[in-house]
């Protein structure tokens, strides 16, 4: 057993440790009850002319949404959102009203401006950390044919993150292009995409 497959096996024990002394986390883990936003289409949605923009944020007490013009303004035309009952917050704009770039504000942390979690495309200013905003693109109507969601039991599931550059840094990968995309699709490596298909 490799050093990283020790890692994440004592990462999902100590998980499981700290999770298995806490009966509401235990019962969140173990239900088949879907999460609460889960009713809702988050993100931006399109009824009509209207842009309907929905964040759960359940705990915040106050909600903004802001439409700026261009990517690098720094202030913009703020609206309020209005929280349901479930948790999500909700502004309804008609797409004229509404500019290219949005982003949400919080109560909690005023001097911060939040992309959506949900956006298909994000505009940054050459910083890791905020400023980032949302860009408003087209109702697609992509058609998903046969498709279908299925819903887990959340206690079923089995995430894993992977960080590109992590995944094949380390010399023991033998990839030739260690911490690029490219060395992460090498086949003939110990580390990248060929371990991740190993762990299953």
């Amino acid at each position: 057993m490799s050093t990283v497959q020790k890692f994440l096996n004592l990462a999902i024990v100590m998980i499981l440790i700290a999770c298995s002394s806490n009966a509401e986390i235990d019962n969140i883990m173990t239900s088949s009850k879907p999460l609460a936003a889960e009713d809702e289409s988050l993100g931006i949605s399109y009824e009509g002319d209207l842009l309907i923009f929905r964040l759960f944020a359940p705990s915040v007490k106050k909600m903004d949404l802001i439409f700026y013009q261009k990517f690098d303004d720094i202030s913009g035309h703020s609206k309020a959102m209005t929280l349901k009952t479930n948790g999500v917050w909700e502004a309804r704009i008609r797409r004229e009203e509404a500019t290219d770039y949005y982003a949400y504000v919080s109560a909690n942390a005023p001097g911060n401006i939040i992309a959506d979690p949900y956006s298909k495309a994000v505009v940054r200013q050459n910083n890791f950390r905020y400023p980032s905003k949302s860009i408003i693109l087209g109702n697609s109507n992509f058609d998903w044919a046969e498709d279908d969601f299925t819903h887990a039991v959340i206690g079923d599931l089995v995430i894993l993150e992977a960080h590109l550059r992590d995944m094949t840094i380390h010399p023991s990968s033998e990839t030739n292009l260690p911490g690029t995309y490219s060395g992460f699709v090498e086949t003939a490596q110990n580390g990248g995409i060929a371990h991740l298909k190993d762990m299953g």
